[in-house]
């Protein structure tokens, strides 16, 4: 779907769940949610965070039970919406890829309150050192492709910088992360281009950003960003 398309799935469900029960005049999501969050249009930022239909879904759908017994959200109660559609979908990516990529929001534990946009060479090899072992420690019998080769960097098998760059290929099929491979390109998004990257296109100098619809599960923000 286009960004068009979601925002009409978005103003579709509002008088679904809105307009028929209160007014007869059509709605949109212009007269139910914040103008703006930060500096960025509400259409911007709530198609930021979506990617397919039902995720429009989820999130208005947490945007009505913050938004109890109020005409229009307001900033505080659009960030609690977000806070809680962001811990759900980033549950769900877990389940979603729990037969392909097992521990997945495990090892996503890496990104945990890093910038929004940071580059791989600025993880340190002690973390990645310390992922590994928990992981080993944790789940000593585990069969995803992720623990076997942790468990390679524990046993001194697998560098962790290569190991590193595994792990990232890995955010980035499962759509948790976009990549900036080199600074004259825009970020690749596999949910928006499908592109596929192989470990071989990723270095230390690839800039990874994390998906907005997952920030607030894993970053702390300090103004909203666009994906580019």
């Amino acid at each position: 779907e286009t960004d068009e398309q979601l925002i009409e799935i978005l103003d579709k469900r509002i008088n679904y769940l809105v307009a028929r029960r209160y007014t007869k005049q059509p709605l949109s999501h212009l007269d139910l949610l914040p103008k703006q969050v930060g500096k960025v249009s509400i259409s911007e930022y709530f198609i930021d965070r979506v990617i397919r239909p039902r995720d429009v879904i989820a999130f208005f759908n947490e945007c009505i039970k913050a938004g109890t017994n109020l005409s229009r959200l307001k900033a505080e109660q659009f960030k609690i919406a977000e806070g809680e559609y962001s811990r759900l979908r980033f549950r769900a990516l877990g389940d979603e890829w729990s037969a392909a990529y097992p521990g997945l929001l495990d090892f996503a534990m890496i990104l945990k309150g890093r910038a929004t946009s940071f580059k791989i060479n600025t993880i340190e090899i002690n973390e990645i050192e310390e992922l590994c072992l928990n992981t080993e420690v944790q789940e000593p019998d585990a069969y995803g492709i992720l623990q076997k080769e942790s468990m390679k960097v524990v046993e001194s098998i697998l560098q962790p910088s290569k190991f590193v760059l595994g792990l990232i290929s890995s955010f980035y099929n499962t759509g948790l992360v976009g990549l900036k491979l080199n600074r004259h390109e825009s970020a690749v998004w596999i949910c928006k281009s499908g592109r596929s990257i192989s470990i071989s296109d990723i270095c230390p100098e690839t800039s990874i950003l994390v998906h907005p619809m997952y920030y607030l599960s894993l970053i702390h923000i300090s103004e909203p960003t666009r994906r580019t």
